[in-house]
């Protein structure tokens, strides 16, 4: 009888050391998130396919929410037709690091993004990277905000950003000039 109650509770105890280990850190990390903004719910955002010359910003709604520990996202109905899918953490308070996949059968269009969540919880600007299905690399700016005047600040903001980052400091980026060389 000895032997069967010992079998019994080392299967229980088995049972219970794997159930905190799977729930106590999913726990932690909800708890982690407990100070920052809240950035569940559904988005407006915009993304350029590429960053070179002439590419649109691409509309797009895009929905977050919590799950297993993470944030987890789905973006769609945009006129690319594309929608994707990720998985991303908070670090800190302000930044939002993730994956993200297109879901189409184009090919394996996949790669990752860093965003920078504004004090107010309202708007998230950044970069993502990725390759597309013919494995080109690109990259491009991505803003997610709570409504139209947002998308637009995230976008200036990014803007600004991006010269800084180029430049080195405050300077405009302006284009070489067109005028040619008239003699005689």
């Amino acid at each position: 009888m000895d032997f069967l109650v010992s079998i019994v509770l080392t299967l229980v105890g088995a049972v219970v050391g794997a159930a905190i280990s799977i729930l106590v850190p999913i726990w932690l990390s909800y708890r982690r998130y407990d100070a920052a903004p809240d950035i569940t719910g559904t988005w407006l955002g915009a993304y350029q396919a590429a960053a070179l010359p002439g590419h649109p910003w691409i509309r797009e709604d895009t929905k977050i929410w919590r799950q297993g520990g993470k944030f987890r996202f789905a973006g769609y109905n945009n006129p690319q037709h594309d929608e994707i899918e990720g998985d991303a953490d908070l670090f800190g308070l302000d930044h939002l690091i993730g994956r993200w996949r297109q879901l189409d059968k184009r090919g394996p269009n996949h790669g990752v993004f860093m965003f920078t969540i504004s004090p107010t919880g309202r708007l998230m600007y950044g970069f993502w990277v990725g390759v597309t299905e013919t494995g080109e690399k690109r990259f491009g700016a991505w803003v997610l905000a709570r409504d139209e005047q947002d998308i637009e600040q995230g976008k200036n903001l990014l803007h600004h950003v991006t010269i800084k980052m180029a430049t080195g400091g405050d300077r405009e980026i302006r284009p070489a000039s067109t005028t040619q060389n008239s003699t005689g």
